[in-house]
């Protein structure tokens, strides 16, 4: 209707008619245009942005077994595979090669990951220094255990 719009010219009538008829026609067909786009694109987004692991095909096999050693530090996990529940193990089994934890506030970084390492680590026998300059959760882990 938008290119097609030009043929309503040819009619013989008044020219506030054509005016009229050419501006709805127009404006019309320009809608039209703009409503199939979006729905193009929203076809074309849908058809490209597939999620591979989708819900049958969740998670992958994950690690399992409880790898230890005397500076190891071993998260408790869970993952979802095949529709079931299974409990899982994070081993970093060298942390002196580095460990960096981030996230946003109240992500769970420490309950998460700084509350294992300070446990696991006091029970090895490490000795630390724990500063927590917001409230004394860590420093109560670190007191308790």
């Amino acid at each position: 209707m938008y290119f097609g719009s030009y043929f309503v010219l040819q009619f013989n009538v008044r020219l506030e008619w054509i005016s009229v008829g050419y501006m709805t026609v127009t404006s019309l067909g320009f809608l039209l245009l703009l409503s199939g786009g979006t729905k193009l694109s929203r076809i074309i987004h849908a058809k490209l942005n597939s999620d591979v692991f989708n819900s049958e095909n969740e998670t992958f096999p994950q690690e399992e077994r409880l790898l230890e050693n005397e500076f190891s530090i071993n998260l408790p996990a869970k993952y979802n595979l095949k529709g079931k529940v299974r409990n899982s193990w994070i081993n970093i089994i060298n942390p002196f090669r580095g460990l960096m934890v981030l996230g946003t506030p109240g992500s769970g970084k420490s309950y998460f990951v700084i509350r294992h390492v300070i446990t696991q680590h006091i029970k090895k026998g490490f000795s630390m220094f724990v500063y927590d300059f917001k409230f004394d959760d860590l420093s109560a882990i670190v007191y308790n255990t």
